[in-house]
């Protein structure tokens, strides 16, 4: 009997308990004031997670722009560099063969040129055929044509002997040299001397009687010349 009445007031008291709302109301609105505070953290938290990422993101963004602009700027600058540099060096090389291949094809006209305005020069007008001759020798020997420089060597040591057989001749021929040959810087005597000591090994005999034609040349007109002066 006992446990039975107190049953029912445990009973009648959660009862009553339970429905006395203004007990509850207060713990609920605390706990959602405090379920709305840990909210609002996270949001801030979450708010300024996403500012600090944001921030981030720009800087390395800025920072990798820059860094591939300058690295950019930096390989356009050394590509152009070699670009530049390549098509200078090619440009030099392709000129540079040009030039010399122009140069050897103008050696071989005047060649050819003087070879011909010799032949067609006979015995009588010596210093004229002597000049043409050494004008052709000197291009032949530019051009490294090896039958064409025997060819007039050749020719010249025949007529370095013929004007020394010839005494009126080879009188006329330097008379001439002092008029013209010897007084001109192109067909001087040390043009002709010059010359002379571009003439190949192979041809050393030949190249010794000119030579001593020559030299015998050389004295007479020195003899002349101060002849002339002692006149004056």
């Amino acid at each position: 009997m006992e446990i039975a009445t107190l049953t029912e007031t445990i009973t009648i008291f959660v009862s009553d308990t339970l429905n006395q709302s203004d007990l509850i109301d207060p713990y609920k609105e605390l706990i959602e004031a405090q379920r709305s505070t840990y909210n609002f953290i996270i949001y801030i938290f979450l708010g300024i997670l996403g500012l600090f990422s944001f921030a981030a993101a720009y800087v390395y963004i800025k920072k990798t722009k820059d860094w591939v602009k300058e690295n950019t700027k930096e390989i356009f600058n050394e590509e152009r560099k070699n670009i530049i540099s390549s098509i200078k060096k090619e440009y030099d090389t392709t000129f540079k063969e040009l030039g010399k291949k122009l140069e050897l094809e103008f050696a071989q006209i005047e060649a050819t040129s003087s070879r011909l305005f010799s032949n067609n020069i006979d015995n009588s007008d010596p210093a004229n055929k002597m000049a043409w001759m050494f004008s052709a020798l000197e291009h032949y020997l530019k051009i490294n044509s090896g039958r064409f420089i025997t060819n007039m060597v050749n020719n010249i040591k025949l007529l370095c002997i013929h004007l020394t057989d010839e005494p009126d001749l080879k009188k006329k021929f330097i008379d001439d040299c002092k008029k013209v040959l010897i007084d001109n810087s192109k067909y001087s005597s040390e043009y002709f001397f010059e010359i002379l000591n571009i003439i190949p090994d192979t041809l050393a005999d030949e190249r010794n009687v000119i030579r001593t034609f020559f030299d015998s040349i050389k004295d007479e007109i020195s003899r002349g010349e101060k002849e002339e002066e002692t006149n004056v």
